[in-house]
């Protein structure tokens, strides 16, 4: 590539790499205004043109009681159920305070401890809580939705952008997130359609809109728009991603 955007970054646009180069959520864009951030893939290989989603979240770090902090504290030991995490897991992720003192507030992480079937953390934030944590806070560890992303037809899951490549288990890779790209389709979607996550895994549909008179809730994310031509079911085709 001879954009000179590309010579900013550690992570060369049309590789794969084993090690981190850049944090996971890192945005860029290349000359043809296509957006794409940093995303390390899962325990399986992704394949080029089927769009991801985010792992879910373990149970055991969410709506924990916390541990007494002074304000201003930006390493913190945390105590969560019974889990097995690497180290940084957490790494481009959040902190969230979801009750009691300090609630309503946000932390991005910057480091986090492994842990082997324990129930203690040691987190890093890149700035001081801004209030204090006591026993009576709940808080959450959100991950970097970019952290091994899969694969899935879980329709309700959360999109994260579309492999350029092929990419191997545990990789980081550039997941394109806005822009023009191409997409496994799931059915023959209109031009112009809105898309969302298809029934196949990796690939995309249109999203069918609900009449006025029913209460019906639609549950699954928009993603984008078909491209300039109709989608052929079990075909790649062009549509305009919207994620970012």
């Amino acid at each position: 590539m001879r954009n000179q955007k590309y010579q900013m970054f550690q992570h060369e646009f049309l590789v794969t790499s084993s090690k981190e180069k850049e944090v996971l959520g890192t945005m860029r864009v290349d000359d043809k205004g296509n957006k794409y951030v940093m995303a390390k893939a899962g325990a399986t290989a992704l394949a080029a043109g089927k769009i991801t989603v985010a792992a879910s979240i373990p149970a055991t770090v969410i709506n924990k009681a916390g541990t007494a902090h002074s304000a201003q504290a930006e390493t913190l030991t945390l105590t969560i159920a019974s889990a097995t995490f690497a180290q940084d897991y957490f790494k481009g992720g959040q902190l969230h305070i979801n009750d009691g003192d300090g609630e309503g507030h946000r932390y991005n992480i910057i480091g986090s401890s492994p842990v082997t079937a324990g129930a203690k953390i040691y987190i890093t934030l890149d700035e001081g809580l801004r209030e204090a944590m006591t026993t009576s806070s709940e808080f959450s560890l959100i991950p970097s939705p970019f952290q091994g992303t899969l694969i899935s037809a879980v329709e309700e899951s959360r999109p994260t952008g579309i492999p350029i490549m092929d990419v191997p288990a545990g990789h980081y890779y550039w997941s394109q997130m806005s822009g023009d790209a191409l997409c496994l389709m799931d059915g023959a979607n209109a031009v112009g359609s809105t898309l969302t996550l298809g029934s196949v895994a990796g690939s995309v549909t249109k999203l069918v809109g609900v009449v006025a008179t029913t209460t019906a809730t639609l549950t699954m994310p928009a993603i984008g728009y078909m491209g300039p031509t109709v989608g052929v079911d079990t075909e790649y085709k062009p549509i305009v991603l919207t994620l970012m």
